[in-house]
């Protein structure tokens, strides 16, 4: 995933890869600016760019992804999302040709509840470490604020997204928090977006407190 996160897993648990419509080619624009992008991570972080189909989605909920079919797929908010710099940019598909190198692709994942029966989620609310919370209110004010949402319903949309009814396999989880790190080193918290920061390190952590409880 991520900077990118290839399948909703939390909430409802929606399976991305199966469930959107295929990728399509990108406009004259958006293939500018990726191919300006690939030409950087070919010269500054030795990518060979060749070895990698890219496309675009309209379709995910979530930066970038890789398809089961190893497709890297951008998405809206990958050339949409105003807080999000061209260093960003760069990380997030770095983070999707590493799933690729390192075959993280290639399985359907299946959402899985957590509980079966009464259908509880496992709760991340009382979990989520200072740093993390205070990003997902920001985030969630960013988003809503404004719009006649009232403060609970603002605090109740970011807790959501701590409520885990579904979850992926151990092994999804393990890559993410894997890529993650690779990604760290590759492109350091002092090189993105005070916001990218923020983002990857609440995936890594959920992915994180996922497979603490997989574990149990």
């Amino acid at each position: 995933g991520g900077g990118s996160g290839e399948v909703e897993q939390g909430g409802d648990g929606n399976n991305q890869q199966s469930q959107s419509p295929p990728p399509v080619p990108f406009n004259e624009a958006e293939q500018k600016k990726v191919n300006s992008l690939l030409s950087i991570l070919e010269k500054n972080h030795g990518i060979n760019p060749s070895k990698y189909t890219i496309m675009k989605s309209n379709n995910c909920n979530v930066i970038a992804k890789i398809e089961k079919s190893g497709i890297i797929v951008l998405c809206n908010e990958f050339f949409n999302k105003p807080e999000l710099s061209d260093i960003d940019r760069l990380a997030t598909i770095w983070h999707e040709m590493y799933h690729f190198d390192h075959k993280h692709y290639g399985k359907e994942h299946e959402a899985t509840p957590f509980d079966k029966v009464g259908m509880e989620p496992v709760n991340l609310i009382d979990r989520v470490p200072p740093a993390i919370k205070a990003f997902l209110e920001e985030k969630a004010n960013n988003e809503l604020g404004g719009t006649g949402i009232t403060s609970d319903m603002i605090e109740s949309s970011w807790q959501n997204e701590l409520l885990i009814y579904k979850h992926l396999s151990i092994e999804y989880n393990q890559n993410e928090v894997e890529t993650y790190r690779a990604e760290r080193i590759e492109f350091p918290d002092s090189e993105v977006s005070e916001y990218y920061k923020n983002y990857r390190d609440y995936l890594e952590w959920k992915s994180s407190a996922i497979l603490d409880e997989l574990k149990k």
